[in-house]
């Protein structure tokens, strides 16, 4: 594994942590009775995403690899709908979710890069 490789590695990392983070903080002050829905699944699926990940850098074989981080690619469009539905219930603001999608969309441009090196 080259430098290059393990530098994008711990990148994706980090930033996949980060948008952990970036949900809770976004979920952190919605009504009582989203604590079962939206901010469930929101917080469930970047948490999801990140394990994923984790999971799927260090593997060995390359077709299992690639099936974990397309998954936890394909879990980061997921939590980008259900924001969409935070701003359209007006929940949030859309700038409120700007930490959110911006991380969202770092996250898939690492993910790309990794895949085609695997």
């Amino acid at each position: 594994m080259g430098k290059k490789t393990s530098d994008l590695k711990l990148q994706i990392f980090t930033y996949s942590k980060k948008l952990v983070t970036a949900c809770y903080v976004l979920t952190h002050d919605l009504p009582v009775d989203e604590k079962t829905g939206l901010i469930y699944y929101i917080r469930n699926a970047a948490l999801k995403a990140h394990l994923t990940l984790v999971e799927g850098i260090f593997l060995d074989k390359k077709k299992v690899k690639k099936k974990f981080l397309r998954k936890a690619k394909n879990t980061f469009v997921v939590i980008d709908a259900a924001v969409d539905v935070l701003i359209d219930v007006a929940l949030v603001k859309e700038e409120q979710t700007s930490d959110v999608i911006d991380t969202i969309s770092i996250c898939n441009q690492l993910l790309e890069k990794l895949l085609k090196e695997s």
